[in-house]
């Protein structure tokens, strides 16, 4: 028996927001990809497809502060994991301690990409979410950008283990995973053709 229900649906919530976050990073490949391809084509919907691209960027690097980095206010995956590692979850000793050691291994993706994962953290800092003053200075800009390197592969790889591992501790709880819903590519597929005409 669970203990606390609300600890399911605090994954199902992550493992939605951990697909939307990889669904956005394909996408905006496919759209870097399509400007590789054909640029004079990408041009002439330039404005349309490059803020597109900025807007799935903004949103995977806010999702990624937002799910990974544990501050003080807000909920995040270390502070459901610190949850998971504190308390009793399930009646079922060995069950229980099953999930403790699952919640170990997230835990241990989220430690291996700390450094990108504070490095996205500045980002959302100094330019996102506040109004640096020196935003717009090329120096700073330039140095910035040197000191906060990230690699967000490694982040789409640590959101895919994260969502198979919480899978296993839903199915451990004896609950279904959350299912991302299908897109409608019909849709998808007449706005690219589109931009290929």
């Amino acid at each position: 028996m669970v203990l606390d229900k609300d600890v399911c649906t605090d994954i199902k919530y992550y493992q939605l927001y951990l697909k939307e976050l990889i669904s956005d990073y394909y996408i905006n490949e496919s759209i870097c990809d399509f400007y590789d391809e054909n640029k004079s084509l990408y041009i002439r919907y330039g404005n349309c497809l490059s803020d597109i691209s900025k807007s799935l960027k903004y949103r995977q690097h806010m999702l990624c502060y937002l799910l990974f980095y544990e501050d003080k206010e807000s909920k995040s995956i270390p502070k459901l994991l610190n949850r998971i590692r504190d308390t009793k979850i399930i009646k079922d000793k060995e069950l229980d301690k099953a999930i403790k050691i699952l919640a170990k291994e997230i835990e241990d993706y989220v430690d291996s990409n700390k450094k990108d994962i504070e490095n996205l953290k500045e980002y959302r800092h100094n330019v996102y979410a506040h109004w640096n003053k020196k935003l717009f200075d090329q120096n700073w800009q330039n140095e910035f950008q040197s000191q906060h390197t990230f690699d967000f592969e490694k982040i789409i790889t640590l959101s895919q283990k994260c969502i198979e591992t919480l899978s296993i501790i839903l199915s451990f709880l004896g609950e279904d995973s959350y299912v991302y819903p299908e897109p409608d590519t019909h849709y998808i597929e007449k706005f690219i053709k589109k931009l290929k005409s």
